[in-house]
């Protein structure tokens, strides 16, 4: 296993003139880092995703696991000299977790699907392969009452081009059951959720010459089918599903012929028992544009769904959080976070404390051309409010879309003309600023840099050990 470059940005934005702030972080590497799914754990939560920030190949499995302030407390990179990426995690009945992931290293065929086991502190036990030999890929892992579920899409089943896939796992990895969905159109698995002894996917299927469907299934343990609900379109993207004792809910990306023909987040909820339709509402905008569910939760009396969005211009793609009432109807109501490129959430959950947390990745903040991006909001009273000034520690508005370091865990002062003084609550203090070309330009030891001999620029600086070490963005004056 591999340490991954972190390092930690904070910004906090206000809403619409309300006492709340949203706690928002990046961490990864120089390169491009993605975040996954994230699930709390005790003191914390524990994130997984994808980084081509170490030198283990194209791209690694990453998991990091954070303290209750949102600060590092762990982390690893998983994967060989392939393409490995990180989907999806759940805690395993013997302890620690169990890592969902997609290879193209795997000694199968093609793409494989790979399942890590880890402890509690990220060391690696075991790892399984599980495919044919054309393109299995890995959707999402989930715990059940005595075993895991496996959801994928595979390409190694014919007749048809893709099928989706469904395996039930024990403690060690084994397969209990394996089952196939759709054989015969091309199909693909969305998400899955377990609830109740059930088991509850979606995903979309298209026969030749028909149009694309959104299928969602109640299935039971050994994945026999107890019911399945059809919708049509001419076209789907980013479909999610979430369970609780109020129902089940899907979310798909349809597009809306009746008002501007581009992709709108549509929910469904249905009656667990027999898949009759509860309610039924389109997220439709005044602005042409696209949404894509990528995660669904249900909070106290709602749905909350984390959404990709390209609506509310401030450039690229937006994190959207958008809030379905149970009993009212839909209302399109929260939170946009994004800056001037591009910004997706992949998965939202409801802590212990009630507070929303979501996770997915940022082209507009951190230190790498992509980094994983946590959103923290304090409760569901969230607000449709565009508003992305960021504040600094003595409340004020700083403007725009700027940074603001945190400067007790990064080196200040920042910009600097002579000293940087370095943290020095960790115990290695080996230093070196870095330039743009990556040339190595200034070396030393303490929590001291004299950069008054450099050009004025932008620096990296990186300090720590071998293996374990921080990088942060430096202005010299």
């Amino acid at each position: 296993m591999h340490k991954l470059i972190t390092y930690l940005f904070l910004i906090t934005i206000p809403f619409s003139g309300l006492a709340q702030i949203a706690e928002v972080r990046t961490y990864g590497g120089l390169f491009y880092d993605e975040g996954r799914q994230v699930m709390e754990i005790t003191n914390g939560y524990i994130m997984v995703g994808s980084t081509s920030s170490t030198d283990n190949g194209n791209s690694d499995v990453a998991v990091i696991a954070i303290n209750e302030d949102l600060t590092l407390n762990w982390n690893v990179t998983l994967g060989g000299v392939g393409a490995d990426q990180g989907i999806s995690i759940c805690e395993r009945f013997e302890g620690g977790y169990f890592v969902l992931g997609t290879t193209n290293a795997g000694d199968i065929g093609g793409y494989d699907i790979v399942l890590y086991a880890i402890d509690e502190m990220g060391n690696l036990e075991w790892e399984k392969y599980y495919g044919t030999g054309d393109w299995d890929l890995a959707t999402k892992i989930v715990r059940g009452t005595a075993s895991y579920f496996i959801a994928g899409t595979t390409y190694g089943n014919e007749p048809g081009g893709s099928d989706q896939l469904l395996l039930r796992i024990n403690g060690n990895g084994d397969i209990v059951d394996s089952n196939n969905y759709d054989i015969l159109p091309n199909a693909e698995m969305g998400d899955i959720t377990f609830y109740d002894g059930f088991i509850y996917t979606v995903g979309t299927r298209t026969f030749d010459g028909g149009t694309p469907q959104g299928v969602v299934r109640k299935l039971s343990a050994n994945g026999s089918m107890i019911w399945e609900d059809v919708r049509d379109s001419t076209s789907f993207s980013g479909l999610a599903i979430t369970s609780s004792i109020n129902g089940v809910t899907a979310g798909y990306a349809m597009t809306d012929i009746t008002q501007d023909n581009t992709l709108d987040l549509f929910l469904v909820h249905f009656d667990p028992a027999d898949g009759s339709e509860y309610w039924s509402f389109w997220a439709n905008t005044p602005d042409t544009g696209n949404q894509y569910p990528r995660s669904l939760v249900w909070g106290s009396d709602e749905v909350l769904s984390a959404s990709q969005t390209d609506l509310y211009g401030a450039g690229g793609l937006g994190a959207l959080i958008v809030r379905s009432f149970f009993s009212n109807g839909f209302y399109l109501g929260g939170s946009i976070f994004g800056g001037s490129q591009d910004d997706e959430p992949y998965s939202i959950i409801k802590d212990s404390q009630d507070r929303i947390v979501v996770l997915g990745k940022t082209e507009s903040y951190g230190s790498g051309s992509s980094d994983f991006y946590l959103v923290r909001l304090p409760d569901e009273e969230i607000v449709n409010e565009y508003d992305l000034d960021v504040i600094d520690y003595e409340g004020v508005i700083v403007t725009g879309l700027e940074e603001i370091e945190n400067q007790f865990a990064l080196p200040y002062p920042n910009p600097a003309t002579e000293t940087l003084y370095i943290p020095t609550t960790f115990s290695y203090t080996d230093w070196q600023i870095i330039d743009q070309r990556g040339a190595v330009v200034l070396t030393g030891t303490g929590s001291q840099a004299n950069v008054s001999s450099l050009s004025s620029g932008m620096y990296l600086l990186k300090w720590g050990g071998e293996d374990n070490f921080n990088i942060a963005k430096v202005i010299v004056e």
